[in-house]
């Protein structure tokens, strides 16, 4: 049974004003897997704060994403959610606020203080903690889902297959998203900005890809919008999705799991 979530932050859902957190900073990544940045990541998270509106402004601009992990986990009836790379705590502190067990890692202690603080303004009740996500101190299968965002694009190929895969031991859905090739910009600076189908060659080959969403569109053509209609009709709102997330979408966001 999910509880009632607070009535301030239901509120600031249910807006769903939609804006971009633009992040600056060179990076670059230590042996052990972990992303080092030229301005810590803990400067950027405290210039940002927390307050009603930036927790608004965040359920807007990732509604795609949080509407995806959402409906997996009530498909499943799912509870027990991990969040890597925690950041301010914002996915953490919204799941937990929907009912769910949340746990949240990050590599960063000063990060994870930050994450503890946001949630405890945000009375969300969450376990956050310091964590490698390629040592990570959890038994296999702990979770019923794992969630990252904005992760997975500041590594290589191996190092994605290898973190994907430990994840997929741990937790019975991985749901994450990455910026693309329509992206624009690369905001710390080593950002692996793919195409689509890069992406999508990459995760097919190791993983089985249940959903893709698409997120941030640029404008559509009308003829595109009747070729997405008619893949609709002739295979499917998937392929139609996949289509429309291929030519237009700033963001991808896959669910995957291992293919055993």
């Amino acid at each position: 049974m999910m509880k009632e979530v607070n009535s301030d932050v239901q509120f600031s859902v249910q807006l769903g004003l939609v804006a971009t957190i633009v992040t600056g900073g060179e990076m670059d990544t230590r042996e052990d897997g972990s992303i080092k940045v030229a301005g810590p990541w803990s400067e950027f998270y405290e210039k940002e704060g927390m307050d009603i509106f930036t927790f608004c402004r965040f359920s807007g601009t990732y509604k795609t994403h949080l509407r995806l992990c959402e409906e997996i986990l009530e498909r499943d009836n799912s509870s027990k959610v991990l969040e890597i790379g925690v950041g301010r705590g914002l996915f953490t502190a919204y799941f937990a606020l929907k009912g769910y067990s949340v746990t949240g890692i990050d590599s960063d202690a000063q990060v994870v203080e930050i994450a503890r603080r946001n949630c405890a303004f945000l009375r969300a009740e969450a376990t956050i903690a310091v964590a490698n996500m390629f040592n990570m101190p959890f038994p296999d299968n702990s979770f019923d889902m794992i969630i990252h965002q904005g992760l997975m694009e500041h590594f290589g190929k191996e190092e994605i297959v290898r973190a994907l895969e430990i994840q997929c031991r741990k937790a019975r859905w991985v749901v994450f998203s990455v910026p693309g090739e329509l992206y624009g910009s690369k905001d710390f600076g080593n950002e692996n900005l793919w195409p689509f189908s890069t992406w999508m060659a990459l995760l097919s080959k190791h993983f089985n890809v249940l959903t893709v969403r698409g997120m941030w569109f640029c404008r559509q053509k009308v003829a595109s919008r009747v070729i997405r209609k008619t893949i609709q009709l002739l295979q499917g709102a998937e392929a139609a999705e996949r289509y429309k997330t291929s030519r237009y979408a700033k963001c991808y966001c896959f669910a995957v799991r291992s293919e055993g």
